[in-house]
């Protein structure tokens, strides 16, 4: 993973995206952990952009320790909900950093609408196989199916 990234800033969903969805015990998608020690050993900011209630996420950053590794986040509660860019703009905001720097990583359609109309780079991941091609109807730029090919996808797109 030493590909070269040409964003300041990636923004992810949370469940489905970083944290394994439906499940009883907060866990991460396999390599989510190893992309965001990559992207911070990089001095890359890293954000959250979610659906979820803040308690939860919350909550589930505390359990898997992973609170130091995002610079922002916004939830459903805190903002507009997606597709609506304003979750996406407002992180952009905190973090001073321009759309076309930002990019958006995320498992569903509304997370690439979101992006679009943030006027950001946006990457689908399809983890489950189900979702490519309403990923790349709503604008994502590639699909990955495997963390372990996330900076390469970067570096072809």
């Amino acid at each position: 993973m030493t590909d070269k990234i040409n964003y300041d800033l990636v923004v992810f969903d949370w469940e489905g995206t970083l944290k394994m969805p439906n499940t009883l015990n907060t866990t991460l998608i396999p390599g989510a952990l190893c992309v965001l020690k990559a992207l911070k050993a990089k001095s890359i900011l890293i954000g959250i952009a979610t659906g979820s209630s803040t308690q939860a996420l919350k909550q589930d950053l505390d359990a898997l320790d992973l609170s130091q590794f995002f610079d922002a986040w916004r939830t459903a509660e805190q903002t507009w909900t997606k597709p609506n860019p304003q979750m996406l703009e407002e992180i952009l905001d905190e973090c001073g950093v321009s759309p076309e720097k930002t990019l958006m990583v995320g498992d569903n359609a509304c997370d690439m609408e979101m992006a679009i109309a943030a006027k950001c780079d946006c990457l689908g991941v399809d983890f489950q196989r189900r979702a490519k091609q309403s990923l790349l109807d709503a604008g994502a730029m590639v699909i990955i199916n495997d963390y372990t090919d996330f900076f390469t996808s970067l570096s072809k797109g």
